[in-house]
């Protein structure tokens, strides 16, 4: 059994437990607070960084998307420059090489057109005009012509300028496929493009002014600026569209959503949008295209964000990692102090009560010397009186005298009990004067037991000693100290209403300490009575006071010593007393 400290007071059971430093609710609650001012701090970090990259992924698109624009813009000056100077370019060998190149790379779309239409004409039925003017406006074409197979004209989607209409059949001569004058050098004649239909009969002719082969070039530009300047690593796809929505170059992967969501530029449209796919998330920066100041479309890069996703998932969890250690660390410490307080309460709270208690004894004693005094004299004299009483009034009948000794002892017994309740009140004015000399512990336990022998052989009681500690020595006031264990050893009788074992034993105690344990096999003591014992005025027995551990508490007390009691119900009690060795030397 574990044995509670008694040394605070009149031992900790005997202190009311007090109002503690702070209720656990309250302690929880600030716990809770800490906790959700370190997540809300964790989450504002991983908020942060999560910005933070996806920042650096913005300015990442934004760079890829003006790197075209930048490229583009090159490539449609040295495209218009050709277009302006074609006489020039005829000069210069590398301006020849750009013209061609450029007329090759027009003439390839305008091909693809033609192709189209011849496909759509033959195949779908006749194409109207309406259908006609449609098409060559997508196409910023002057118009688109189908002739025969003669060579006569069938349907326009405009009127031709005189000069090209009167001559349009011969503009593609007999085994020829294909008729190529894009840049004309007249501005007020368009250049062309003529095709021999390969399924229907005739050709398509598809004529373009300035202004259309200035918006080829553009188209053109950007085509070529996407594909050396956009497409590079992390890039999941790159789409750049005109005004009206229609792709003009397409890089990569399909966008992760239909492909009519390309309406045009938008100025309410969000420019960062993230995207979920099977393989990769993307985040898609959206930025209109800007050539000689003037907006022509639009770019949308998609961004692999597997790198940064991987990043934020390590940060996420090196934040929350440092967040539980932090909270860890802030729970302890708050379990620390709550500790820590309601120890240093507690303890103020004993010392409180251990003031009163002793407040209360030394009145108690201040009183009962006084008026053990009062009455010890008159009881003296009542107790020669009886003995004379006894001695020369006793009748000489014997059917009287026996009832006469019984009066007689009746009241010399009755004398004695209050003779030894007036010396119980004296020793509590008496604990604290003490005569210290050197007294061996077990000695003194041997002549206890010697007196108490006789009695626990009447009670049926057997007594057990383990003396581990033989030689041990401490500085007692050895009357004193005889009075306090003779008590512990009276209550451990009357705990033991039948057969029982009182085992007594000296042992060593750490802090040069010799500790002395009387433990008996009796009723025990409840929880709430062992709160109480080492009270004055508490006591279970019938004719007792209640002053037999008080200043059995006291005077160990008065010894700089401590008491330590442990019990439970049914089995037995523990009383153990720590006195301090005497120290060779000291």
């Amino acid at each position: 059994m574990e044995l509670s400290s008694a040394n605070n007071g009149f031992g900790e059971q005997a202190a009311p437990s007090g109002k503690l430093f702070l209720q656990p609710l309250a302690i929880a609650i600030v716990a809770l607070v800490v906790a959700a001012l370190f997540f809300a701090m964790a989450m504002f970090d991983v908020r942060r960084v999560e910005r933070t990259l996806l920042s650096v992924l913005e300015t990442k698109g934004v760079a890829i998307i003006q790197g075209v624009e930048h490229v583009a813009e090159l490539r449609l000056a040295r495209f218009l420059g050709i277009v302006e100077n074609r006489q020039d370019a005829a000069l210069d060998p590398s301006a020849l090489d750009n013209f061609f190149s450029s007329q090759e790379a027009l003439s390839a779309d305008l091909i693809d057109l033609a192709e189209e239409l011849d496909r759509k004409d033959a195949l779908e039925g006749p194409l109207s005009v309406e259908q006609l003017q449609t098409i060559a406006q997508a196409g910023n074409l002057v118009a688109i012509a189908i002739l025969d197979a003669t060579g006569v004209l069938v349907r326009a989607s405009a009127s031709l300028p005189e000069g090209v209409r009167s001559h349009i059949g011969s503009l593609l001569k007999p085994g020829e496929e294909i008729a190529v004058n894009l840049f004309s050098p007249d501005p007020h004649h368009p250049g062309y493009l003529g095709l021999r239909r390969k399924i229907g009969a005739g050709a398509v002719f598809a004529f373009i002014d300035r202004e259309g082969i200035r918006q080829w070039g553009i188209r053109i530009a950007l085509q070529q600026a996407a594909y050396e300047a956009g497409w590079r690593q992390g890039v999941d796809y790159l789409i750049l569209a005109d005004s009206l929505g229609r792709i003009i170059a397409h890089f990569g992967e399909e966008p992760p959503y239909p492909g009519d969501e390309l309406k045009g530029i938008s100025a309410g449209r969000d420019r960062l949008r993230r995207f979920s796919r099977e393989s990769a998330n993307i985040l898609e920066v959206i930025e209109p295209i800007r050539l000689r100041e003037t907006v022509v479309g639009e770019a949308r890069v998609g961004l692999d964000t597997s790198g940064v996703d991987e990043l934020l998932r390590e940060n996420r969890r090196h934040i929350f990692l440092s967040m539980g250690l932090m909270i860890g660390m802030g729970l302890l410490a708050m379990g620390l102090l709550y500790a820590n307080q309601n120890r240093h309460l507690r303890r103020i709270q004993a010392l409180r009560y251990r003031l009163h208690q002793t407040e209360r004894l030394s009145s108690m004693g201040q009183l009962a010397a006084g008026v053990a005094h009062e009455i010890r004299n008159p009881l003296n004299a009542v107790s020669m009186a009886v003995q004379r009483i006894q001695r020369e009034y006793a009748p000489q009948q014997s059917e009287n005298q026996e009832e006469f000794c019984s009066l007689i002892r009746t009241v010399r017994q009755e004398i004695g009990r209050l003779d030894a309740t007036v010396e119980e009140f004296l020793s509590l004015s008496r604990a604290g004067r003490l005569v210290l000399r050197p007294v061996a512990v077990v000695e003194l336990l041997e002549s206890i037991l010697l007196l108490v022998r006789a009695e626990a052989d009447v009670r049926g009681i057997r007594i057990e000693t383990a003396w581990e500690e033989p030689g041990a020595v401490a500085v007692l006031d050895e009357n004193r100290m005889r009075q306090a264990l003779l008590n512990f050893i009276k209550n451990a009788f009357e705990a033991m209403t039948g057969t029982g074992t009182l085992t007594v034993s000296v042992r060593s105690r750490p802090h040069h300490r010799v500790g002395i344990t009387i433990a008996d096999t009796g009723t025990g003591i409840s929880a709430g009575e062992l709160e109480r014992i080492f009270n004055p005025e508490f006591t279970t027995k019938e004719k007792g006071l209640g002053l037999g551990l008080a200043i059995a508490l006291q005077i160990i007390r008065a010894h700089d010593g401590e008491l330590k009691v442990a019990s439970e119900p049914g089995r037995g009690t523990t009383f153990e007393v720590l006195l301090p060795r005497r120290v060779e030397g000291v």
